[in-house]
């Protein structure tokens, strides 16, 4: 069963391609999360019934067309999946990492490279008894200021900015870097 934190970190997904989307369309948008929703109700209800976790409005007075980079962060959401059998294995480069961290940041998310004994650690939990064939990974670790509704939301968000600038620079499409 999926939890209230993933549904919502989901949905911060979703707001961010949203987001991005009315940018492209040269418009500015207006974000309230979580209006008129206090922290309880959202995770008693989230699942269960339909919450309005964001409030977006179009502002027409703010019109704005989009930087080359905001045009390629849009194309990227064309181009990225996870399926982990369609990559070449290659390292990223340090300042694709970088990118990736300063554009979570950007969406109140902080984004991390793990040292390589937290990634042991990490997939000795994970696998437990399992078998993992060696491969070079780089794994990262992305966190909040709190674990409250609002940033899971703050959460998804950053987690998609972040995949979407690694795909804009080739990291996640068939033909990209890496997983």
């Amino acid at each position: 069963t999926i939890s209230p934190r993933e549904v919502a970190i989901s949905c911060g997904a979703a707001l961010y391609n949203l987001r991005l989307a009315l940018r492209v369309a040269g418009r500015e948008p207006s974000v309230w999360m979580l209006p008129g929703l206090d922290q309880g109700s959202l995770i008693d209800h989230l699942g269960a019934r339909r919450v309005l976790i964001a409030s977006v409005e179009v502002m027409p007075d703010r019109i704005a067309p989009p930087t080359a980079g905001v045009q390629e962060l849009y194309e990227a959401m064309w181009l990225r999946h996870i399926n982990p059998g369609d990559y070449a294995l290659q390292p990223l480069p340090l300042p694709l990492l970088v990118e990736m961290e300063d554009a979570a940041a950007e969406e109140h998310g902080w984004l991390r490279i793990l040292h390589p004994r937290e990634q042991k650690a990490i997939l000795r939990a994970t696998i437990r008894g399992g078998e993992l064939a060696a491969r070079e990974m780089q794994l990262m670790a992305l966190s909040t200021d709190d674990d409250r509704p609002l940033d899971w939301l703050r959460a998804g968000q950053a987690l998609q900015h972040a995949l979407l600038t690694g795909t804009r620079y080739s990291m996640s499409a068939g033909t990209g870097r890496s997983e």
